[in-house]
C-alpha cells in the first residue's frame, strides 16, 4: 500500500512539474513576443523623432528665405517641435536600458538648444538681419541638429542591444523549461507503464502453479540457470494470512531499501538532455549510486565487429579496464550472452557478495552493445532495479554507438 501511495505521489509530482513547466514556456513565449513588439515600437518612435528633427531644420531654414511665408513656416516649426517633444516622451517611457535613457535626455537638451537658435534666428530676421540669421542656423543649428540626431541613434542602438540580450536569456530559459516539461511527462508515462507492468507480473506470480515459475522475470535470463527471487511484496499478501499463522511466523526480515525514484527521474532527465559525451562518466556514476552498483561499464561493438570493447566506465581503474580488454561475441559469459540474445541477463551474487545485471543496448536495427552493472547486497534480484537498469540502458542506446567499422551506417555520436 505504501509503495502504491509513493507511485501516486511521484506521478502527481511529475505531472505537476510538466504542467508548471509548460505554463512557464507559454509565459516566456508571451514575454519574448512582447519584447519584440516593444523593440519595434521603440524603433518606430526613434525614426519618427529623427524625421521630425529633419523637418524642423528644413522649416527653420525656409523661414529665413527672402520670399518665405513666415506665418506658415512658424506654424510648421511649432508643429515639428511638438512632434519631437511627444516622440522623446514616448521613447523615455519605452526605454529599458539606462544608457538609452541617458541618450534620450542628451537629445532633449540638444533639441532645446536648437529651438533657442531657431528663436534667435527669427529675431534676427525681424530686425532685418537675414544674413546673421542664416549664419546662425547654418553653424550652430547644423551642429545641434546633428548632435540631437546622434543621441537618438545611440539610444536606439543601446535599447536594441539590451532587448536582444534579454530575449536571448529568455530563449535559453524557455528551452530549459521545455526540456523539463518534456522530461517530466516522459518519466510520468514510464512510471505509469512500469507500475502497470509490475502489477501484471505480481498477478501472474500469484496464479502460477509451479513454485519455480514464480521467480521468472519476463525477458530476463539468469546467467547460472537458477530462478530469480519471488519479489512479490509482503504488503500484497498480508491480508490472506490467518492470525494463528502470523503468530507462528518468524520475525520479519529487515525492510529492503526502496529505489530513490525522484533521483532516478533527475538522472533520466539529465541523460535525455545530455549535451556532450564527456558528461557520460559522471551520469553513469550517479546511476551506479542509485542502483547500489560498485561498478558499471558500457560495452559496444568494436571495429572488428567480432568483439565488445568498454566505451564508458565507472568504478574501475584504468588498469582493470585494460586487463578486461575486449570480449569476443562467442564468449561464455553474461556480457556476451546478453549481446547475442538481445535480452537482459542476471548473475546472482556469489561468495564475494556481488551480483550483476547485463542489459542490451538496442537500436532500431539491432543490438550493438550492453550495459553491465556489478551490484551489492543482492540488488540484482530486485525487479525495480532490473526495470531501472533497462530504462538507463535504453537511454544510453541513443547516446553511444559501435565503432565505425562495426556499424558504417550509424548516425550516433561516438562515445
Amino acid at each position: 500500500m505504501r509503495l502504491g501511495w509513493l507511485r501516486v505521489s511521484v506521478f502527481t509530482a511529475l505531472i505537476g512539474v510538466a504542467l508548471a513547466s509548460s505554463y512557464w514556456v507559454a509565459l516566456l513565449d508571451r514575454e519574448i513576443g512582447e519584447g519584440r513588439g516593444g523593440d519595434r515600437e521603440f524603433a518606430e518612435n526613434a525614426w519618427g523623432v529623427a524625421a521630425s528633427l529633419a523637418e524642423l531644420r528644413a522649416s527653420q531654414l525656409a523661414y529665413i528665405a527672402a520670399d518665405a511665408d513666415r506665418a506658415f513656416q512658424a506654424e510648421q516649426i511649432a508643429a515639428h517641435t511638438d512632434a519631437i517633444a511627444a516622440g522623446l516622451a514616448e521613447l523615455t517611457r519605452l526605454a529599458s536600458a539606462s544608457g538609452a535613457s541617458r541618450a534620450i535626455e542628451a537629445a532633449s537638451e540638444a533639441i532645446g538648444d536648437l529651438q533657442g537658435v531657431g528663436a534667435a534666428s527669427r529675431e534676427r530676421v525681424a530686425a532685418g538681419e537675414t544674413g546673421l540669421a542664416r549664419d546662425l542656423l547654418l553653424a550652430d543649428g547644423t551642429e545641434l541638429g546633428a548632435e540631437a540626431a546622434g543621441h537618438v541613434a545611440r539610444a536606439l542602438g543601446l535599447e536594441r542591444t539590451a532587448r536582444d540580450d534579454a530575449a536571448a536569456r529568455q530563449a535559453v530559459t524557455q528551452a530549459r523549461a521545455f526540456f523539463l516539461a518534456t522530461g517530466s511527462g516522459v518519466l510520468a508515462a514510464l512510471l505509469t507503464f512500469f507500475a502497470a507492468l509490475l502489477r501484471a507480473r505480481d498477478g501472474e506470480g500469484d496464479d502460477a502453479a509451479d513454485p519455480a515459475a514464480a521467480g521468472v522475470d519476463s525477458g530476463v535470463q539468469p546467467a547460472t540457470g537458477s530462478s530469480l527471487l519471488d519479489l512479490t511484496l509482503t504488503a500484497d499478501t498480508e491480508e490472506d494470512v490467518s492470525p494463528a499463522a502470523a503468530a507462528d511466523a518468524p520475525a520479519p526480515e529487515p525492510v529492503v531499501p526502496e529505489l530513490d525514484l525522484p533521483a532516478a527521474a533527475v538522472v533520466c532527465t539529465d541523460l535525455g538532455s545530455l549535451a556532450s559525451a564527456t558528461e557520460l562518466p559522471d551520469l553513469l556514476g550517479r546511476a551506479a549510486e542509485l542502483l547500489n552498483a560498485s561498478g558499471m561499464i558500457v560495452w559496444v561493438n568494436d571495429g572488428s565487429g567480432e568483439a565488445l570493447r568498454p566505451a564508458v566506465c565507472h568504478g574501475y581503474s584504468q588498469a582493470m579496464i585494460a586487463r578486461l580488454g575486449a570480449i569476443p561475441h562467442d564468449s561464455e559469459n553474461a556480457t556476451a550472452s546478453a549481446f547475442r540474445e538481445g535480452r537482459m541477463h542476471v548473475v546472482p551474487a556469489d561468495s564475494t557478495g556481488s551480483g550483476a545485471i547485463v542489459a542490451p543496448l538496442i537500436s532500431s536495427i539491432n543490438c550493438f552493445g550492453v550495459l553491465s552493472a556489478e551490484l551489492r547486497e543482492g540488488w540484482e534480484a530486485r525487479r525495480d532495479v532490473q526495470s531501472l537498469t533497462r530504462i538507463i540502458a535504453a537511454q544510453l542506446a541513443t547516446l553511444v554507438a559501435p565503432d565505425a567499422a562495426a556499424a558504417p551506417g550509424s548516425q550516433r555520436a561516438q562515445a
